[in-house]
This record gives structure tokens, C-alpha cells and sequence, in this order.
């Protein structure tokens, strides 16, 4: 066979080849003869589902070979809510509306309270042969939807939560030291201390953060559904019983301790100071586990130190003003003085032509 026979059967059989390619694959020739071959949607999709349906198998697996022992994971779950570091962290209070009493007719502060999200999170890991994962199943320049599921290995329950996550924040300033604004305004509303907040469209940092705090609620909310509600409540009761040990061993340290956890998240001494209306050194018991709870709130990102100022206020208003003044003018005014301090004496940039809030996210109070 000459040479220039050869060759045409050769060109011949990579034409057949790009004419009727693999599944999945696409191959392309140009006029030097030289092939590029790439490898097509359906491949990669049927190579992801098979690594995802071998790792689930694998699990399952593991799952039957370490069965779940309830006894131990009720052991290390009381464990984890008698160490006092963790105690502080695991039950959340945070203000939820107001209720009246029928007995004394006046109106008083409701609160939702519970176990946080660092309490989910260990008790999870403590079951054990639980799996939880989250991923995203819309994203556009607005908005991104993320879904939580969290399954029971053994049980084969699985439960999920769908969030949506607006791609804005408030904020209060968006000019810079030279009264430019720097950030992108969306719209616009007002406060309940009647200062103009601004709804702008979030950085990278910032979705990042938003994303995580509401990916980290919906774990908690899916979670509690698959720990057994007795050994919660069980759990619960032992967090209150460690927290009131380290009140009676040494009183004075855990009120330095409570006010620097508060420091930490914003919260200066006179702010809470004047939220109970007396010097902290006066604390019960029961107010020092209110405080602890309403700590834990802030530092999980379930409320702000300002709802739960906000909140008694319209208790006092509701009471025909019988609340103690301390309570919300003096924390009032010194929050006003630290927006104006920060604000630094600019006047803000023109509210925008849209008033209504339209981030999809807690106000900011």
C-alpha cells in the first residue's frame, strides 16, 4: 500500500470518528488535521452522579457497621452541657412580641427561648451518623437560594429547609469621610429611632456573613427535628443546673465574666445597666440566666441588643408608660450618641425615591 494511500484511509477513518464520537464526547479537526477532543455535559453529569450515589452508599454502610448507641449519645450530650463555657452558649433568649396578663392586666415582654445553635451542632455530632450539607440551587445577581438538608443514616429520615438569601444589607452611613457614597443604594426606609436606613447592595465579606448566620439557623431548625425532644428538654435543664453551680461557687465572678461576654459583642456595662434598672452587682439568679440567654442570642445572630431594647419599650408604652425609664431612655440615648459619633457629623446622602424595605432580611432596628 503507497503512502498516499495510507493517508487517505487514515483521513478517512478520523473523519468517521468526528462524525460519530463517544457519548459525551465531541472531537473537532481542523485544516492541519490536528484533533481536539472535549468531553461533554452528559459525562460530567453522569460522573458526579455516580460519585455522589458511591458516597452516600458508603456512608450507609459505615452507619450499619457503628450503629447509634442513644445511652452514649445522651452521655456525651449532658457531658457537653456541663461544661460551663458551653453552657453559656447553648440555650438563646431573644424577644418575641408582647403578651397581657390576664390576672394583672398589663402588658408584658414575651421571649422565645431555647436551644442555640452551638447546642444543635454538638448534639448532631454526639447522635452521630447524621449527615448535613447545604447547597446552592439558585443563584442570580439578586438573590441566591440555598438548601439545608440534614439525613438520618439509620432512620433514613431526612429533613431540609429551603432559605433565600437577599444580596443586600442596611446600613445607616454609606458616604466615606468625605461625604462620597461608596456604596450602591437600593432603597430605603426608617428605623424605629426615626434615622433613615439605607438598603445597599452587599460586598462579597458581607453576603458571606449573612450566608453563613442563616445557612447556621436553618441547621439548628432542621437538627432539632431529628434529636429526640426528651433528651433536648433533659439537655436544657442540665445547661440552667451548670449555670446556676457557677453562680453559687463564686457570684462575683460570674457577673465580671457575664459583662465581658456582653463587651464582646457591643454591649457596654451602663447599656445593661440600664436595662435592668439596678447596678449589675444586685443580679438574681434568674436575671443572670436571662442575661446569659440574651447573650447567646446576639452572639448566634438570633437577636440584636436593640430588638431586646425596642421590645421593652413598647412594653412600657403598652403599660401606659409604667415601665422604669432606665430601662429604654437611657440605653436610647446612648445609642443615639454612638450612631451620631459614628456617623461623624455628615448628613447623609438623598434618601432615595423608594421608601420600602425590599432586602428580604431582619430590619435593623
Amino acid at each position: 500500500m503507497s503512502q498516499q494511500e495510507n493517508e487517505g484511509q487514515q483521513g478517512a477513518a478520523t473523519t468517521a470518528l468526528a462524525r460519530a464520537p463517544q457519548a459525551g464526547m465531541t472531537i473537532r479537526q481542523d485544516a492541519t488535521g490536528s484533533q481536539e477532543m472535549t468531553v461533554g455535559g452528559d459525562m460530567n453529569q453522569a460522573q458526579t452522579i455516580a460519585e455522589v450515589r458511591a458516597r452516600i452508599e458508603a456512608e450507609h454502610v459505615l452507619a450499619k457497621r457503628f450503629p447509634r448507641d442513644l445511652d452514649l449519645a445522651r452521655t456525651r450530650i449532658l457531658a457537653d452541657c456541663r461544661r460551663p463555657k458551653f453552657a453559656e452558649k447553648a440555650r438563646y433568649r431573644k424577644p418575641q412580641g408582647r403578651k397581657k396578663n390576664e390576672e394583672t392586666g398589663r402588658w408584658e415582654q414575651s421571649f422565645a427561648e431555647g436551644p442555640s445553635i452551638r447546642f444543635v451542632e454538638a448534639a448532631i455530632r454526639s447522635m452521630g451518623n447524621m449527615v448535613q450539607e447545604s447547597r446552592t440551587v439558585y443563584d442570580d445577581p439578586d438573590r441566591r437560594k440555598i438548601l439545608v438538608i440534614i439525613r438520618d443514616l439509620e432512620s433514613n429520615a431526612a429533613m431540609s429547609q429551603e432559605i433565600v438569601i437577599e444580596k443586600t444589607v442596611e446600613r445607616r452611613d454609606v458616604t466615606n469621610r468625605d461625604g462620597v457614597v461608596t456604596r450602591e443604594v437600593l432603597g430605603s426606609r426608617v428605623n424605629t429611632y426615626g434615622e433613615p436606613v439605607y438598603i445597599v447592595r452587599a460586598t462579597e465579606d458581607e453576603l458571606t456573613m449573612k450566608q453563613a448566620a442563616l445557612v447556621s439557623k436553618a441547621i439548628r431548625t432542621v437538627g432539632l427535628r431529628l434529636v429526640p425532644a426528651d433528651l433536648v428538654e433533659e439537655a436544657m435543664e442540665e445547661i440552667l443546673a451548670t449555670q446556676a453551680r457557677q453562680d453559687k461557687t463564686d457570684p462575683d465572678a460570674a457577673r465580671k465574666k457575664l459583662v465581658d461576654a456582653f463587651v464582646s459583642v457591643g454591649v457596654q456595662p451602663d447599656a445593661l445597666k440600664a436595662y435592668l434598672g439596678h447596678d449589675i452587682a444586685s443580679c438574681s439568679p434568674a436575671e443572670m440566666q436571662d442575661l446569659r440567654a440574651i447573650y447567646a442570642g446576639i452572639h448566634t445572630g438570633e437577636t440584636t441588643w436593640k430588638e431586646v431594647i425596642t421590645s421593652a419599650q413598647a412594653v412600657g408604652d403598652d403599660d401606659g408608660g409604667s415601665k422604669s425609664p432606665t430601662v429604654v431612655n437611657k440605653v436610647k440615648e446612648r445609642l443615639a450618641e454612638k450612631a451620631k459619633a459614628g456617623a461623624g457629623g455628615k448628613a447623609p446622602p438623598a434618601t432615595p425615591s423608594s421608601p420600602t424595605d425590599t432586602s428580604g432580611q431582619p430590619p435593623l432596628l
